[in-house]
């Protein structure tokens, strides 16, 4: 019985010390303010705020955050500390809060949250608005508007930058949520690293890329909605890949459920000699474009997209493999919408949707037509290759729920309903719709469902932004 008693006894005091444990490690954790009528000199309370961010910076430690009242904050302001997992520091803005740049340098454990960054003027430094470097991990850039003035009918740039950097040595980043627009010669988003992801952003009226970048690696690149892109005679893409060094390859990163539109091209995977492999393109939306997705990093795969009114140059494909002199081997192109490819004065779609100069080309169940405002709508795509590729469908209209307002999704009875091919390595649409909902998989982004067509229009360009 004693024995008993002395069990319990212990089990009760341990109990009572690590809940007494528990408050006080979460007494660690603090809430500090900032705001245009505080004092650095204060207290950092709700009642006594700081007045810059940068003090917080220097304050704030593992589980703390602070709370920036509305305003405007000339600061570039560089992240002081670490927070730890699952102590994050949060940097959070209530209200417009303007902050001039933002610097993460070798930090881990930091969010940054909702801020503005509406600038005038080139930023400077690093030539980004948000730049995330050295060897920062586990990062969180979210719901922030970040905008260069530059003008949107005068070339060249007035102000050259771009908006979020990550560079290769950084790891687990996350970009979500963002509003970005006009950045210039500089990509929007800069994208380098490992296991990083970039998603659910707006991106629009930018002159040059909207993603760009080298020496990326299991990464995501999803659900971003990007376009119009503003075309003043600069090269833009959606997505530019590249590697010019050997310790910068781009390696299994997918590229998935976003929209894209109005541009120069919609992508640009280039190899340039290295070591990348393992691009995975699949249930986007990609048109207006007047240039080609160039395809050169061997095992890329192009599965259920839909590619409208894209290629519009003369003899452009939607998909170019040609590898830059280089054979690019591994290369699938699968259960994608290829529509309205060529210049309408010719009265008929160049290519194939894809060029066939690279090896070991897996290409079937693709949907080839003709533009429906051209002669012949809907029409027959004549190309080289027809018979080759296994299940094609060529000519026809596909019946999407309606293409003048760009949405793909499927009506019931869409001849492309059923008629794809089994992929493995996925099995949900663009919209979390599970694939097969039919016989076998559907053509397109869209697999159709009964029910309302979900409405894929893009969320309109914002509003009112000001410059600081």
């Amino acid at each position: 019985m004693k024995s008993y008693n002395l069990r319990f006894k212990i089990i009760f005091l341990s109990i009572i010390f690590l809940g007494i444990f528990g408050l006080v490690k979460s007494s660690w954790a603090a809430d500090y303010f900032v705001a245009t009528f505080g004092n650095n000199s204060n207290q950092g309370t709700q009642l006594q705020p700081w007045r810059t961010i940068g003090k917080a910076a220097s304050t704030l430690k593992s589980g703390d955050t602070v709370y920036v009242q509305e305003g405007t904050y000339p600061e570039v302001v560089t992240v002081g500390a670490s927070g730890s997992a699952g102590n994050p520091i949060t940097y959070r803005a209530n209200g417009i809060v303007n902050v001039q740049r933002w610097a993460v340098s070798s930090k881990n454990y930091v969010t940054i949250d909702g801020f503005h960054s509406v600038t005038g003027y080139a930023p400077g430094g690093d030539q980004f608005l948000v730049s995330i470097y050295g060897t920062s991990s586990y990062v969180t850039v979210q719901n922030m508007t970040l905008t260069i003035s530059n003008p949107t009918t005068v070339a060249p740039c007035i102000n050259e930058g771009g908006l979020i950097q990550t560079t290769k040595t950084t790891s687990h980043i996350t970009v979500m949520g963002n509003t970005l627009s006009r950045s210039c010669y500089y990509p929007a988003v800069q994208t380098a690293g490992d296991h990083q992801t970039y998603s659910n952003n707006t991106i629009f009226d930018i002159l040059t890329d909207a993603f760009q970048g080298e020496g990326l690696s299991n990464s995501t690149i999803s659900g971003n909605a990007i376009g119009p892109f503003i075309i003043l005679g600069y090269h833009n893409d959606c997505y530019q890949l590249f590697s010019v060094a050997a310790n910068t390859p781009n390696n299994e990163i997918t590229i998935e459920n976003n929209i894209c539109h109005d541009g120069d091209q919609p992508g640009n995977m280039s190899l340039d000699g290295q070591s990348s492999s393992g691009i995975y393109i699949r249930n986007n939306i990609f048109y207006n474009f007047t240039g080609q997705f160039g395809l050169g990093i061997p095992n890329t795969k192009v599965y259920n997209n839909v590619f409208f009114r894209t290629a519009t140059v003369t003899n452009f494909t939607a998909l170019g493999t040609t590898g830059w002199g280089t054979t690019i081997t591994g290369i699938e192109v699968k259960n994608n919408f290829f529509i309205g490819i060529g210049v309408p004065t010719y009265n008929y779609d160049y290519g194939t949707g894809y060029t066939v100069t690279a090896t070991n080309a897996g290409a079937s169940n693709n949907f080839y037509a003709r533009d429906p405002a051209w002669t012949n709508p809907w029409g027959v795509v004549p190309f080289a290759i027809g018979p080759n590729e296994p299940n094609m469908v060529n000519g026809g209209n596909p019946l999407f729920t309606d293409y003048a307002t760009h949405n793909f999704t499927l009506q019931t009875t869409s001849p492309a309903r059923d008629t794809g091919i089994t992929i493995s390595s996925f099995a949900v649409d663009k919209n979390k719709v599970s694939r097969p909902q039919g016989s076998a998989w559907d053509i397109g982004a869209y697999e159709y469902f009964s029910g309302a067509p979900i409405d894929t229009t893009p969320p309109a360009n914002p509003t009112g932004l000001s410059v600081v």
